[in-house]
């Protein structure tokens, strides 16, 4: 099963202005393809194609996914992220793995716009299941093999090391939030 939605039918269907409804019903859909992912995750792509300039999505994320630690080296890559259901952190790294920044999103959490500029090492961590808006642009649309670079520190997604070192960066933010 994919775990990415398109929307282009919602804009053939919409004339110039359109809606979705993102209520309580919209939301458990969203985290029930989240469960059934083989990622943990669920992404509804809300603009046309990947040769938009600028993508806007919807990011559902359960407590148990990993988000490999990476960056966008374009200086107009700029992503921002608006929480909509549940908490989660987005930490800012150095180049040799030390987190550097911590900033708490969604719910009783703080900050409900976070900014991420280009060329800055983060991940997000969800610590309840998490539904988010983001925004990023693409400059020269979106292309996999130069939307990101991964730290060479951090373990690859699905991986037993992934697993462990999120487990470990989860808990010591829920700690610190105590």
């Amino acid at each position: 099963m994919s775990s990415i939605e398109r929307t282009s039918e919602f804009y053939e269907r919409s004339g110039g202005i359109g809606e979705i409804f993102v209520d309580n019903s919209y939301i458990e859909y969203l985290l029930k393809k989240a469960e059934n992912s083989e990622r943990k995750r669920y992404l509804v792509l809300l603009h046309r194609g990947d040769s938009e300039t600028s993508h806007m999505m919807i990011n559902t994320l359960l407590p148990d996914t990993t988000v490999r630690v990476h960056r966008h080296e374009h200086e107009r890559n700029t992503e921002y992220y608006w929480p909509i259901e549940g908490e989660a952190a987005v930490l800012e790294f150095n180049d040799e793995g030390g987190v550097t920044n911590i900033i708490m999103m969604g719910g009783r959490l703080g900050k409900k716009v976070v900014t991420i500029k280009p060329f800055t090492w983060h991940t997000v961590v969800p610590l309840t299941p998490f539904v988010m808006l983001e925004n990023k642009g693409h400059p020269e649309g979106y292309r996999p093999e130069t939307d990101k670079v991964f730290a060479p520190w951090a373990p690859a997604e699905g991986t037993p090391e992934a697993n462990e070192y999120f487990s470990k960066l989860r808990q010591q933010i829920l700690e610190g939030i105590k």
